[in-house]
């Protein structure tokens, strides 16, 4: 049986729990699409060594926001070459966001994304 003290104490958890989720929590990092595939592939130890060529990195680089979950991605989305990431173009993710978590976790949209929504979409 819980007593007060317990009960209280998950309350205050919660909140705290609420807050992270409101909080952005976002992070950007730089990852290169090519990948060195010839290094993965299996090789008999006898067959000969193949030459590995030095490539130059693209140029181009490609902005993607991500949104994932426990269960995995939730949302990929690649802006155009050439586009920032503002204002307007974050509530259009925001609102292409929707239908996935509404598909993938409705709970979750109803109870939690609903609100960061709304706030994101109006303070903006």
């Amino acid at each position: 049986m819980l007593t007060e003290d317990h009960k209280l104490q998950r309350v205050e958890i919660s909140g705290r729990l609420v807050l992270r989720c409101q909080q952005d929590n976002g992070d950007e990092d730089m990852t290169y699409i090519e990948t060195k595939r010839d290094s993965m592939t299996w090789k008999h130890p006898s067959s000969p060594v193949t030459k590995k060529f030095k490539v130059q990195r693209s140029a181009a680089k490609v902005i993607a926001t991500v949104f994932w979950g426990a269960k995995g991605v939730i949302l990929l989305d690649i802006l155009p070459q050439g586009q920032c990431i503002n204002a307007a173009q974050y509530c259009s993710t925001l609102d292409r966001l929707r239908d996935p978590i509404r598909r993938k976790r409705p709970g979750l949209f109803s109870t939690i994304m609903r609100p960061i929504i709304q706030q994101t979409l109006h303070s903006n």
